[in-house]
This record gives structure tokens, C-alpha cells and sequence, in this order.
């Protein structure tokens, strides 16, 4: 990439910019889901589960949250820390790849359309693995590009620190261990010797050795990991039609905008296949890698079907989160592979300026139109979810309160926390003084006659008993109890009993 110019830190720095408003823009609440399942055992760390499940063993995730609970306690910037940064990163270390490998407009345009893919967007503030992995996996790629073999101790030095970042890509999601595969072909890629890989090895396993002695101290089993996480069971529609599995990746990508950005990229590949027939070595390496992607995935999904499993899986491809690591390559050499087409398109006369202007102008469009779907679908909430805020607001204005809030704990996964967050700000520190009391312990839960004093937090969206075990007061509130506030939206209330 040679000396970094003022071009290119202008662009860095306009991609930071333009990725973190389109997350904050489109920020997602904390979710009772997996993502919650992440929170509690980083808020948990350095305790470990009795018995352990991917949740709690992705160190990857765990850690850096956890750290960040132990600063700022229950609040959003420990909970969305780690997948803000990761989407910035991840924005950024794409951009960076397509600079290595083409040019400032491939790199540029390619970046942006991933920071405005709406697929992406519809991804922000979850805190769960993918974009972490992916954003290492980015790092990994670049160190390894930079290798050129000019500079011996340079090289040793970015092979290693490649290594751990592949090796922290597979302390997040264990998958992305298959990606290794890259390396022989990124050294071909810069000419350097494949001796060398035992120095990325090095990297790799030095962040390994983190999770195998955490392994064997707390589990007495180094490789538990390994045989906790795959295969699972799972519950819900689990798909057995191969064609479906098969088109999962071009579903997912033609969900939000119709069937532009589908188009983009089926061009894209063809121009990327054809380029790498012709044996250019950078579409070689960028076809390869979505080759690997795709072909590992698919297969994990195919597995089960073939196998016969009834209740288990492997990978769930319809989810657009898990096709994360192909973008990059994907969206590079789909704009590279447009560009070169387009210009020999274009003749002699302004064919850099021509490209541009297509290609951003099919961007733009397909942006727009994602855009829509996702602010116009009633489901999904955007702004780290109003509707948490607004409790929030009432508790701020209420201050202090020797009237306990009675909330529910291991009902949905880590719902005890979503009280303590929002009764903080989003630095962590108290908004209102008060004490919470737990209406359960598992699914054994108070007699509403026992509740005599106090306020009951009632989330009217997760407390259906067609998907949670609930007792009937929760669901058809008692006559005698009065409500004292209500979101917008009508999800949340609280409920005063006495």
C-alpha cells in the first residue's frame, strides 16, 4: 500500500464517520435472545456456567464485554461497545483490503456499500459474535497482505499478530478456525514462502492457549468447547429443502432491496469468475475465499438434512448475521470486477469518472430502497429501542423511590438486567434510587397476594404464555393493581399494587 496518504486517511476517517452514524441510527434494544445470553456471562465472568453451552464459552465476546461491565456496570455502553466498535472495524478493514488489492475507488465504494448494505444495518448493536469474528477475521487478512517479504523482521512480526487475530476470531465463533485455509493462499498471493506459516501458527495458538487453560482449569476438559457447541439441539423450523439451502446467500442479500443489490452481485461474480480464469491472481484469492465461506456453510446446513438429524443443526444459513465474513470478498471483487468491465465499456474518454457514477448510482438506489423496508417494517426498533428509553425517562424524573420494582428473572434470558440497565444511563451511572424484587426463582413464582408493596414491571411483548410460562396475573393483570406508566408502544408498564 506504500506510504498512507491524505486521500486515504480522508477516506478512513469519512467511513468511520459514515458506519458509526448508520449504527446509531439503526441501534438495536438489547434483545432476550442470544444476545442476552452473552451479557450474562460476561457479567458473570470470571464465574463460568455448571454446565457450559456456546454462550458461555465464546471468550472471544465474553471477555471484551465483561470488561467493559467491570467499568461501567448494568448500561448500553458495556452492552454495545464490542458490536459498535466490531462494525466500524469491520467497515474500515474492508476498505483497507480492497486499497491492498486494487485502488482507492474499488476500496472506497466497496467499504461503503457494506456500511449501507441494509442486511448490515438490520445487524447493528446485537451484541453476538459474527461481526466480531468477521471484523478479526478482515485484521488477519490485511496484516497478511502486507507481507512482501521487503522487510524480514516486519513480516515475522505481522504473520504473529495475523495469527492471534484469526486465533481471537475463533475464540468468538469457532467456525472461523475452517478460515485458516486463507493463509497458504494470501502468502501465494504476495510471494511469500510457505515456511513461513508456522509464524502465523504462533499467533494462533498463543490466543488458543487462553481458552485451554481457561478450559482445563475451570472444566477439567481443554477441548469442552469443541464438544459443547456443535452439534446442538435447537427448536423451531429447521429447513430440508436442499434448493432453499442452497440459494440461502442470494435470499438473504436480495431480502431488503428487491433484486438490485442481487443483480450487483451476480454480475459481479461472473466479471470476478471470468478475471479469474484469466488468472489475476487478486479475483483468484477473493473468489477462493468466497468460494471457502460458501461451500463450508452450506455444507454445515446440508449435513443434518442428509444425516437425518431431527432436532439438531449445525449452522442456520436463512440468518443474514451468519454470512458476515463473505462480504468483503464478495462486494470487492464484485465492484472491482464491475469497474474493469465498465470501463472497457466505456471506451477512452472519462471511463474512471463513468464507472464511478454507475456504480455509486446503483448503490445509492439499492441503499434507498433497503432503507425503506427496514424504517417502514413495525417490528423493528431503531434507536437502542424507544421504548426502554422512555422508562428510563420516568424513572430519571421519579429520582428515588423507597416503593420496590418487582421484575421477573430467568423467564427470558437475562431479563433481570434490562431494569438495572435503564435505570442507569447509558454511562452507567444511577438515574433513579431504588430496590428491585424478583417474582421468581425458575418457574416457581409469588402468589399475587404476596406482592403487597411496590410496583410490577410488566413487558407486554415477551410475556405472552404462547411462548413463556407465566403465571396468570402476568397475563390478565389483577383489577386491584393500577397502572402507573406505559411506554408509546404499549410494550412496557408498571403496575402499582399497593
Amino acid at each position: 500500500m506504500g506510504k498512507f496518504k491524505k486521500w486515504e486517511m480522508f477516506a478512513a476517517l469519512f467511513l468511520v464517520c459514515l458506519t458509526a452514524l448508520t449504527q446509531i441510527i439503526f441501534l438495536h434494544p438489547p434483545e432476550l435472545s442470544d444476545q442476552m445470553q452473552y451479557y450474562r456471562a460476561a457479567v458473570r465472568f470470571p464465574r463460568f456456567a455448571a454446565t457450559p453451552s456456546h454462550w458461555s464459552m465464546r471468550l472471544g465476546v465474553i471477555f471484551p464485554t465483561a470488561v467493559m461491565y467491570r467499568l461501567f456496570g448494568h448500561s448500553e455502553i458495556a452492552y454495545y461497545t464490542l458490536p459498535f466498535l466490531s462494525a466500524v472495524a469491520f467497515t474500515l478493514s474492508t476498505f483497507f483490503i480492497g486499497l491492498l488489492l486494487f485502488n482507492r475507488k474499488v476500496a472506497l465504494i466497496a467499504a461503503s456499500w457494506l456500511a449501507l448494505l441494509p442486511g448490515f444495518l438490520n445487524e447493528a448493536g446485537h451484541l453476538l459474535p459474527d461481526i466480531t469474528a468477521s471484523a478479526c477475521l478482515n485484521i488477519g487478512v490485511i496484516l497478511l497482505l502486507l507481507c512482501d517479504g521487503s522487510n524480514e523482521k516486519r513480516d515475522r512480526w505481522r504473520l504473529i499478530v495475523s495469527g492471534a487475530f484469526f486465533g481471537w476470531a475463533y475464540l468468538c465463533k469457532e467456525y472461523f478456525a475452517v478460515f485458516a485455509l486463507l493463509v497458504p493462499l494470501a502468502l501465494w498471493l504476495r510471494g511469500i514462502s510457505f515456511k513461513k506459516i508456522f509464524r502465523f501458527a504462533i499467533g494462533v495458538l498463543l490466543i488458543a492457549a487462553i481458552e485451554l487453560t481457561v478450559n482445563g482449569l475451570v472444566y477439567e476438559d481443554v477441548f469442552i468447547r469443541l464438544r459443547t457447541t456443535t452439534p446442538r439441539e435447537t427448536w423451531g423450523h429447521i429447513e430440508r429443502n436442499m434448493r432453499v439451502i442452497l440459494t440461502h446467500l442470494f435470499t438473504n442479500l436480495r431480502a431488503y432491496d428487491g433484486h438490485i443489490t442481487l443483480t450487483l452481485v451476480l454480475a459481479g461474480l461472473a466479471g470476478s469468475f471470468y478475471f479469474f480464469v484469466r488468472r489475476k491472481k487478486e479475483f483468484i484469492f477473493l473468489f477462493a475465499w468466497t468460494a471457502l465461506i460458501y461451500t463450508f456453510y452450506t455444507t454445515l446446513a446440508l449435513l443434518p438434512v442428509l444425516l437425518g438429524w431431527e432436532d439438531r443443526v449445525l449452522l442456520r444459513p436463512h440468518i443474514f448475521r451468519y454470512w458476515l465474513p463473505i462480504l468483503p470478498p464478495l462486494l470487492i471483487s464484485t465492484i472491482a470486477a464491475l469497474d474493469r468491465l465498465l470501463k472497457k465499456l466505456a471506451g477512452t474518454k472519462y471511463p474512471q469518472i463513468t464507472s464511478a457514477v454507475f456504480l455509486i448510482s446503483l448503490l445509492v438506489i439499492s441503499t434507498a430502497r433497503g432503507i425503506l423496508v427496514l424504517k417502514n417494517d413495525e417490528e423493528l426498533l431503531i434507536s437502542g429501542g424507544t421504548h426502554y428509553h422512555e422508562l428510563r425517562s420516568f424513572l430519571r424524573e421519579e429520582g428515588q423511590s423507597d416503593r420496590p420494582i418487582w421484575i421477573v428473572r430467568d423467564l427470558k434470558v437475562g431479563y433481570e438486567y434490562m431494569l438495572p440497565m435503564y435505570a442507569n444511563n447509558f454511562f452507567g451511572r444511577a438515574v433513579w434510587q431504588g430496590t428491585y424484587k424478583y417474582l421468581n426463582t425458575g418457574a416457581l413464582f409469588l402468589k399475587p397476594e404476596e406482592i403487597t408493596q411496590g410496583r410490577v414491571l410488566i413487558d407486554r411483548h415477551w410475556f405472552n404464555p404462547n411462548f413463556v410460562r407465566i403465571p396468570d396475573y402476568l397475563a390478565e393483570i389483577p383489577e386491584t393493581w393500577t397502572l402507573e406508566f406505559e411506554t408509546s408502544n404499549g410494550w412496557l408498564a408498571l403496575y402499582a399494587v399497593d
